[in-house]
């Protein structure tokens, strides 16, 4: 199992149960998931369209058939990983597109914000991709969420024209990272 607490705030993670840890999630996660999304994404909900937060905080039912579609990864904190004594801190998504792996619903608890949760999550899937031979990782993000697009400005993704512009009235921006070098 992966710990991981990088960056300036490494101390952060590193409590007295180590820091979090990446797993897959399963169906025993998903009401978990779901609280996590709406905790970390309510504080943006004044500047969605109703629609599309309901798409960014979707039901139990849609993050049932995500489990399907593709890895849905979270980070644990606290004692265990599969126990009630775990706490779910960090969420994301991925499916597999024939440009590369999508990443969707990146989510952290909010006391958990700055701490490394969204960075490792985010190595875990490059690093699935990567086992996949996927050239890069694609994502689209509401341009409000700055604190979003600061982290993925970070970790290598640059703006791009294609895909998404829009989510019901929301606006977004596409997202890329290479991950290999593109043969000329």
């Amino acid at each position: 199992m992966r710990r991981f607490g990088g960056g300036r705030n490494r101390n952060k993670m590193n409590g007295q149960n180590g820091g979090a840890r990446v797993r897959r999630a399963g169906p025993s996660d998903v009401e978990a998931i779901r609280g996590l999304l709406a905790a970390a994404f309510s504080p943006w909900a004044s500047h969605y369209s109703a629609r599309a937060f309901a798409g960014t905080v979707p039901g139990t039912a849609v993050l049932l058939g995500r489990l399907s579609e593709g890895p849905v990864w979270v980070a644990v904190a606290g004692a265990g990983l599969y126990t009630a004594r775990a706490e779910l801190v960090g969420t994301l998504g991925a499916v597999e597109e024939a440009n590369g792996l999508y990443l969707r619903s990146l989510a952290v608890a909010p006391r958990h914000q700055g701490r490394g949760v969204g960075r490792g999550l985010i190595e875990r899937a490059e690093a699935y991709a990567i086992a996949r031979d996927h050239d890069r990782l694609l994502l689209s993000t509401a341009p409000f969420l700055v604190p979003a697009v600061r982290l993925y400005h970070r970790l290598g993704f640059v703006e791009t024209e294609a895909g998404a512009t829009d989510l019901a009235g929301t606006p977004l921006v596409s997202m890329e990272k290479c991950l290999r070098p593109r043969s000329t």
